[in-house]
Order: C-alpha cells, then sequence, then structure tokens
C-alpha cells in the first residue's frame, strides 16, 4: 500500500474567509486501480491521519482512501470558523477527487463534527457523489448546554469570534477499548479547543440538519451508539425518521462515540462496505442506463 501527504490549495469564497492549504493523507494500492474513492472528513479536535485503520480496511477493498485535515486541525492552519466554511472545505476537496479519479464512485465518510459537515454538505451543496456515510454525527449533543452558555457564546461570537473554549470531553468516554483511549491522550495533534464561532454555528447546523431531514435526497448510511456520551444518539434518530427511504439507519447498542476505535469495529467497517458495495453497484446501473 502507498501512502502520500500532499496539501491542495483553498481559496476564500467570501470576505470573512482566509485562503488556506488543506492538508490530505492518500492511501492506495500500488498496483490496482480503485474501484471507488472514499473521502474521510473527521471530528473535531482530531485530524486524518487517525484514521489509518479504517484506510487499511477499505484499501483492502479496492478503494483509495483521502483523509482531510479540516481547518483548525492537524497539519491545517486557518483557526476554527464558521461551520459553513467546512462545507467550501468538502467542496474543494469533493473537485479535486472527481478531477483525479474521473469516473470513479465517490463516497465521503464523516465522524461526529464531520458526520454533520457531510450530511449538511449533502443537503446544502451541488454535489455528484455516490452517497454518504455520517458515524456519531453532531447533529446534536447528548448533553445540551444550559441557555444561559448559548447567550454568552453568541455574545462571544459577536465581538470575539475566534476565541477557543475547551470542549470538556473525557477521553474515557470516547471508546471501551483503553489503548484508543490511550492513542488520543498521546496524539500531539490532537486538541480539546472549540471557537465561539464554530461552536455556535455547529450546533445550528446539526439542528437545520433534523428540522430538513425530509429534504435527503443523497443515499445516506446513518449509524450511532447507544451510550454516546457526547453527541446524541438521538438526534440521529430523529434525523433518520424524517429522511426515511433515502436513509439507511443502523442504531449500535452500547457503543460510545468512536465506533470506529470500538471493538466491534470490524462489524461497522463491514456494515460501511455493504453500503458502499450498493453505491456502486447503483451508479454502475444508472451509468448503463444513460449510455
Amino acid at each position: 500500500m502507498e501512502i502520500h501527504d500532499f496539501y491542495i490549495p483553498q481559496y476564500p469564497l467570501g470576505e470573512q474567509e482566509q485562503a488556506v492549504k488543506l492538508m490530505m493523507r492518500r492511501w492506495c494500492s500500488e498496483t490496482i486501480a480503485p474501484r471507488y474513492i472514499l473521502g474521510i472528513v473527521h471530528g473535531l479536535g482530531e485530524h486524518g491521519q487517525r484514521y489509518a485503520h479504517v484506510a487499511d480496511y477499505f484499501v483492502a477493498d479496492g478503494a483509495t482512501v483521502l483523509a482531510i485535515d479540516q481547518r483548525g486541525h492537524g497539519r491545517t492552519g486557518g483557526g476554527l470558523p464558521h461551520f459553513d466554511a467546512y462545507l467550501d472545505d468538502i467542496g474543494t476537496l469533493e473537485s479535486y477527487l472527481h478531477r483525479v479519479y474521473p469516473g470513479i464512485p465517490v463516497l465521503l465518510y464523516g465522524q461526529s463534527l464531520g458526520g454533520s459537515v457531510v450530511i449538511n454538505y449533502a443537503m446544502r451543496r451541488k454535489h455528484k457523489l455516490a452517497g454518504i456515510i455520517a458515524c456519531s454525527p453532531l447533529l446534536r449533543t447528548t448533553f445540551p448546554p444550559p441557555a444561559w452558555k448559548l447567550s454568552v457564546a453568541r455574545l462571544l461570537g459577536q465581538w470575539w469570534p475566534g476565541l477557543t473554549l475547551s470542549t470538556a470531553i473525557e477521553p474515557k468516554e470516547l471508546s471501551r477499548d483503553p489503548r484508543s483511549v490511550a492513542a488520543y491522550v498521546e496524539d500531539s495533534m490532537v486538541h480539546q479547543r472549540v471557537s465561539a464561532a464554530l461552536g455556535l454555528s455547529m450546533l445550528e447546523a446539526g439542528q437545520w440538519a433534523i428540522d430538513h431531514a425530509s429534504e435527503l435526497e443523497t443515499p445516506l448510511l446513518l449509524m450511532h451508539g447507544t451510550d454516546d456520551r457526547i453527541t446524541s444518539c438521538q438526534a440521529s434518530g430523529e434525523f433518520a425518521e424524517q429522511a426515511k427511504e433515502h436513509c439507511t439507519w443502523i442504531e449500535w447498542q452500547g457503543l460510545f462515540h468512536d465506533m470506529h476505535w470500538e471493538p466491534e469495529r470490524q462489524e461497522l467497517f463491514e456494515a460501511m462496505r455493504r453500503f458502499i458495495e450498493s453505491r456502486i453497484v447503483s451508479e454502475a446501473n444508472r451509468a448503463a442506463r444513460t449510455e
């Protein structure tokens, strides 16, 4: 397997945005052309390299896998901006993937904040994705912040949007696998910060997605662990109920937030593989009908 690190430029689409270079890591076969492309969008405070074991599984299944370091994470600069800037960056990622891998199905897989990003991107932006996968998406937090904290955050967002505060995430609540928790704690590129601008806008984006779930048209595999103490499994269930036939909903009993690090992760990957395979077949059939 080959592994490559590189940057792709992201240019500002509005006066409030800054141009940044987005760090990418690519895992691919040394000899075999990919059957599909899987783009990984990580969660708040982490980075793409934490998904190497995910990439290993899907490269073995015939994929080329690319993971982005989102703004303010890993080796990508740019601070922690408004949620919409992350949608712009995913647009840059998707454009790159279609340009480099023409005619090959492209899917996105997002975890936590990344799960909300891929859902919102699929619903709010024009795209050519074959499907999306969202695990433990940040549609709502398991324990919503009190109203007074949100009021303070709104004031900070107006006057000091770049101010960062601690997310207060307990590493032991991420996974039941002690080795996975230790890897998170020892990772020097992991942080537990969120800006006022991002904190408010990501909560608003999650609620928007729930309120508009019936408008989803992109095939979605949505998965959440029932014992997630960070993002709300109930909120994902509400979304799935409204999205109906466009959403495949799997509730994993007893799993924590980082399901791809849980002891049952191979079962999770297999569920993802089945969904991806169904999308590849569907895309092939659609292409055949248009020829």
